[in-house]
């Protein structure tokens, strides 16, 4: 991997508002900024241009990527100088009734309601962080029992040293005054947790399944499916197996037609070298065990059966109105043989490209709205 390319698309992706990367707005002369900013985006749209990358697939997809995002960012910055400086962010999180969780860690005062909700072994709580007067939406992961601590580290060790558009942001590890760590993420921009907080926008695929109990709409599951597969492939190469797809660690977002893959508690970093599974859900490969060494072909499985279960019946097995061409994606999939299974992600997303091509046309954006339970 380049090392120049690793790092900009890195910068790029972690950042948190045009500012990030192009300079703060507020009390700068717009016309030298302007150019500046100017400056900056050439220097970096050379670095990710991918010309520059041609036949490394993995590359490749990166500059692709970072080029995208990049041009986004700048976008928006040119438009936020025409209006001015933004206002900080957090506002609106800091003013919902019942913030009373305060304390200070590292430098930062940590701010939440009483807005968690539980998944499995741990809590998440939704608030914002301050430093210096700049504020941030995000969520506390957090143990139920310290001795799951292990699992908080695993996944801070794995996630903050990787960066991809589908996977969320890690901002740091606390301690807790009872001996529990937390992981400290940002937040994924409209995430909804039902039944606590309300933000408009993204939703687990659990969620989702519940507003369509008949099966998701095929052409949107298959941008999802791509987005996954995408993600997957970059684990993949890196040597990192996750170990625990399944529909409540994925969190779609509407807005923006992206998939976000979450927890990494029980993912493994080294899978080439050594590691084994730490357990096994009902999304699991029928070969996953504690104990087993992994194979991306396991995460294949789940990721398949994930899909299968928001296109049907919610146990794993697509409607029958899904297009053959789809259905035979999926059951290639979830094969239940590893020796035959799909098993690369990278060729996987690149046929589903074909898929997605071949069964609806060229692509195009369709609005996803998804409706409230009755």
């Amino acid at each position: 991997m380049d090392d120049k390319l690793w790092d900009t698309y890195t910068m790029i992706i972690r950042a948190n508002s045009p500012e990030d990367i192009f300079g703060v707005i507020a009390g700068q002369d717009t016309s030298r900024l302007e150019q500046s900013a100017k400056v900056e985006y050439q220097r970096l749209a050379k670095i990710v241009h991918p010309d520059h990358h041609h036949g490394n697939q993995r590359e490749e997809y990166i500059a692709n990527e970072a080029t995208k995002y990049l041009n986004e960012m700048y976008q928006k910055f040119c438009g936020m100088l025409v209006k001015g400086a933004p206002q900080q962010m957090g506002n609106n999180a800091a003013s919902r009734p019942g913030d009373d969780i305060e304390f200070t860690v590292g430098g930062y005062t940590y701010r939440f309601g009483r807005n968690d909700y539980q998944i499995d072994d741990f809590q998440t709580f939704f608030g914002e962080r301050e430093n210096n007067g700049s504020r941030e939406n995000i969520c506390l992961k957090v143990p139920l029992d310290v001795d799951d601590n292990g699992l908080i580290e695993n996944e801070a060790s794995i996630l903050g040293r990787i960066a991809h558009k589908s996977l969320p942001v890690l901002l740091g590890t606390i301690a807790m005054k009872d001996g529990r760590k937390a992981n400290v993420f940002r937040m994924i921009p409209g995430f909804v947790v039902a039944g606590a907080v309300s933000l408009p926008g993204g939703y687990t695929i659990e969620q989702i399944h519940e507003s369509y109990p008949q099966g998701f709409p095929q052409e949107h599951a298959m941008w999802v499916l791509e987005r996954l597969l995408s993600v997957l492939g970059f684990l993949h190469s890196g040597g990192i197996v996750h170990g625990n797809i399944h529909p409540r660690n994925v969190t779609i977002v509407p807005q923006n037609h992206n998939a976000i893959l979450e927890d990494f508690t029980m993912a493994i970093a080294d899978a080439v070298g050594g590691g084994v599974y730490k357990g096994a859900n009902a999304f699991s490969a029928p070969e996953v065990a504690p104990g087993v060494h992994p194979h991306p072909r396991a995460d294949m499985y789940s990721l398949g059966k994930t899909i299968a279960y928001l296109l049907g019946d919610g146990i794993g097995i697509p409607a029958q109105s899904v297009h053959p061409d789809i259905r035979r994606f999926i059951d290639e999939m979830t094969d239940s043989d590893p020796t035959t299974r799909r098993d690369d992600a990278w060729k996987a997303y690149h046929d589903l490209v074909d898929i997605r091509e071949k069964v609806f046309g060229p692509h195009r954006f369709i609005e996803l709205r998804i409706p409230k339970k009755s």
